[in-house]
């Protein structure tokens, strides 16, 4: 179910009351919405075919551990949002939660 940015931030609203936060609704295929510093961003994600996607378990687990290493090292929201994005999107191509082999240079 797509959430919209007017019903996020309502949702938002309600359940934080002040306290400072960083709010992140992944939505599928849908953009990934956050709520921070009282606004509201909207980051696409990069499609993928249906023929594509292998598994799609693991894939939340995934975007928020490319978020939090960046995160982490203090890098901007929307980097941070960009790594979870890229990390899901991968994780959606192979079979359960594993990574592709990594090829160095």
């Amino acid at each position: 179910l797509y959430m919209s940015v007017y019903r996020a931030k309502q949702w938002y609203q309600r359940r934080v009351r002040g306290r400072k936060r960083i709010v992140i609704i992944t939505q599928q295929e849908y953009p990934v919405l956050v709520y921070h510093d009282g606004e509201i961003k909207e980051y696409p994600v990069i499609s993928i075919a249906p023929e594509d996607i292998a598994d799609t378990n693991g894939a939340g687990d995934a975007f928020v551990g490319g978020f939090l290493a960046s995160f982490a090292r203090d890098r901007s929201l929307h980097e941070c949002v960009q790594n979870g994005i890229n990390a899901a999107h991968m994780i959606l191509k192979v079979p359960g939660c594993t990574l592709p082999e990594r090829h160095e240079k």
